[in-house]
Order: C-alpha cells, then structure tokens, then sequence
C-alpha cells in the first residue's frame, strides 16, 4: 500500500527497518557467523552459501535476516558486558 504525498508508504517503512537492521548486522555480525546462524535457525538443509548470500544482497529469506540480527545481537551484548 502506497500513498502519495508526504506519508511514508509501508514498503518504505519495511524497507528503512530492513535497512537499520543490516547496518546493525554489517556493524557487529562476526567473522565466523554463516555456523551460528544455521545454528539458530535449527535448519540442517540450510547451506552457509545461502546464508552469506541473503547478507551480501541485503534481501531475501526474512527468517535468515532475523536470524542474522539475532547473531549480531549476541556478539553486541558480548562487546559491552
């Protein structure tokens, strides 16, 4: 649903959210993070090509992008205990 005017359209809006979440990613994700993500998502078909793929195109499955964010999470909550 898109609106004209000055009102920002709901895929602008999904779109900004995505877009601060993988500057957060880009900023605390760590090096060896495609392990703890298939980890996370607790699915075993899911190959770290794909994983390391969403990351580089900023888009695609949204569980992987979840995930991602979670990982980089943890590694934030671990940077400033």
């Amino acid at each position: 649903m898109q609106r004209k005017g000055n009102k920002i359209s709901t895929k602008k809006n999904i779109d900004l959210n995505i877009e601060s979440k993988f500057k957060f990613i880009d900023d605390y994700l760590p090096r060896n993070y495609a392990s703890k993500v298939i980890k996370k998502l607790g699915r075993e078909n899911l190959s770290a090509s794909t994983v390391r793929g969403v990351r580089k195109r900023k888009s695609g499955d949204l569980e992987i992008i979840r995930a991602l964010y979670d990982v980089a999470k943890d590694t934030y909550k671990l940077i400033n205990e």
